[in-house]
């Protein structure tokens, strides 16, 4: 904290320090911009992938990227797959359609078979 209470950023205690500043990065990995939102908005509107369930899977992508070893990528791809992603009626609408209910396990099948065939 400052003098005055305030916390600072990183780039303001090595401004401080320094007195010289460097080429931050403006907008880590995993953030999600305007433009982002609004991609993510028209995806959702042409397949039916709900904004929110495709920023969620990236956040899983990014949070195991770099990482020599991926374990439980699947899994927690899994659990974001099952929740439920949509308004109250869209969720009530798709667990009545019963062709509809299987689309996300479907997807996740394929996924983890084309998993384990890379694996081999």
């Amino acid at each position: 904290m400052n003098p005055i209470g305030q916390t600072l950023s990183l780039p303001a205690i090595y401004r401080s320090v320094y007195n010289k500043d460097l080429n931050w990065v403006e907008n880590d990995a995993g953030a999600f911009t305007e433009p982002d939102a609004i991609l993510l908005k028209e995806i959702e509107s042409e397949y039916g992938a709900p904004a929110e369930m495709v920023m969620k899977l990236i956040d899983v992508e990014l949070a195991v990227t770099g990482l020599s070893r991926r374990t439980g990528i699947l899994s927690k791809i899994e659990t974001v797959l099952k929740q439920d992603w949509g308004t109250l009626e869209d969720i009530n609408q798709r667990n009545t359609a019963p062709e509809m209910k299987n689309v996300y396990q479907d997807k996740l099948t394929d996924l983890k078979q084309r998993y384990e065939d890379l694996s081999s």
